[in-house]
């Protein structure tokens, strides 16, 4: 045996075939691809389409058009409501203020008095009405001095006091009816007006004809500390006595 190493040398290859020029070869791609040529895919596949974007809902507010409408309608309602609320609010307390205001409108009296050193006069009370005070001023009554009465100048006149009904007296300068079984009472007048005014409201509150007349006398000074007054009123002027003082007249009733 020979220990030289030996050339293997291949078969020819007898079952390889040679292809011509024209004959077509089919690889491993041909099985997978086909034949016909391919399309290109538009961009609009892989990124959409601004008509896609252009079908989607539009939106307000982050909201569907319908939702944002009905919203700011209701809240232009509410704002309407709460705005003529308040206005019909402030117009019903306005009128309620003004209300109160003409209730509160009264007449106040206000008495004017002029004291002199030597004569004491204390002029007459007038009433004037007033919308805008609801208040007098605290006054002292006066009980001395000597207040106004016209005699003989009102000697044989009338005097017409109405309340609800209208008494009709006539006055009378320097008469009395004296004798305290005519009086009824004593009160303190300031004028021949008031003293009228008494005998009349007598009649009234009693609902009867007790009050005839009255005797009024002008002197204060004396006549309230000693007789509790200066005006009489008489249940019967049958006996009246006269004299020339123009600081005394009766008061006579008619009807």
């Amino acid at each position: 045996m020979s220990s030289s190493p030996e050339v293997y040398h291949p078969p020819p290859h007898s079952d390889l075939e040679v292809s011509s020029p024209g004959q077509n070869t089919v690889t491993v791609a041909d099985k997978f691809y086909s034949d016909r040529p391919q399309e290109a895919v538009p961009p609009q596949y892989y990124y959409g389409s601004g008509e896609g974007d252009a079908r989607k809902e539009r939106t307000m507010c982050g909201v569907r058009p319908a939702t944002f409408f009905l919203s700011l309608a209701l809240v232009l309602v509410i704002l309407a409501a709460a705005i003529g609320g308040g206005v019909g609010g402030t117009m019903a307390v306005n009128n309620a203020k003004s209300e109160n205001s003409n209730e509160a409108a009264i007449s106040t009296i206000t008495i004017t008095t002029t004291a002199s050193p030597a004569t004491g006069t204390i002029a007459s009370a007038s009433a004037s009405g007033s919308s805008t005070s609801t208040s007098a001023s605290i006054i002292s009554v006066p009980t001395a001095g000597t207040v106004a009465l016209d005699c003989p100048n009102i000697d044989n006149t009338e005097l017409r006091m109405t309340l609800v009904e209208t008494s009709v007296f006539t006055v009378i300068c320097g008469r009395d009816y004296p004798g305290a079984k005519n009086d009824i009472l004593a009160v303190t007048a300031y004028s021949l007006t008031d003293c009228a005014r008494a005998c009349a409201s007598y009649n009234r509150n009693s609902g009867s004809k007790e009050c005839k007349g009255a005797a009024f006398k002008n002197d204060l000074s004396y006549n309230v500390p000693v007789n509790y007054g200066n005006c009489w009123l008489k249940n019967n002027t049958q006996s009246p006595s006269s004299g020339t003082s123009n600081g005394l007249a009766a008061l006579l009733l008619n009807n």
